[in-house]
């Protein structure tokens, strides 16, 4: 092996490294979103239990707009952490590719089915749906 062909090794190897990192960040950050997410639907709905003597028609309005901005930014970060998820995942397949052999055969050793639920879409349904229940407990029960 030339020293070129080292190096190109060491390069690809602390790219997979580096993808794999930005991989678990990405997806840590996508599950804080949402966590986050929920906290301010229950703080909102909170809120509209603890204030004294209910909650005026425009109350009811200005927390449902609280929760409509919390829900629509969400979604917006959960869609642009995907993006950038994807984007790694495809980074990663490439490498795997071209790290040789013997790394593909390891990576290879037992056959995982395709998932065709994955936890971003568990996240991206969890928001709009506690949105509808937040919405309702804001305008109708409370």
């Amino acid at each position: 092996m030339t020293v070129a062909e080292a190096s190109n090794k060491e390069d690809l190897h602390l790219l997979y490294e580096v993808t794999v990192s930005d991989l678990s960040y990405f997806k840590t950050q996508q599950w804080a979103v949402a966590n986050y997410c929920m906290l301010s639907y229950a703080a909102l709905v909170g809120v509209a239990t603890i204030l004294p003597g209910g909650l005026a028609p425009l109350d009811r309005w200005v927390l449902f707009g609280f929760a409509f901005a919390a829900a629509l930014s969400s979604l917006f970060v959960l869609k642009k952490l995907q993006t950038s998820v994807t984007i790694r995942q495809s980074r990663l397949d490439d490498l795997r590719e071209r790290l040789g052999g013997e790394f593909f055969r390891s990576w290879s050793a037992q056959y995982k089915p395709k998932e065709r639920l994955h936890a971003i879409h568990i996240l991206m349904a969890a928001v709009p749906t506690s949105f509808a229940l937040v919405g309702w407990l804001l305008l109708c029960r409370l």
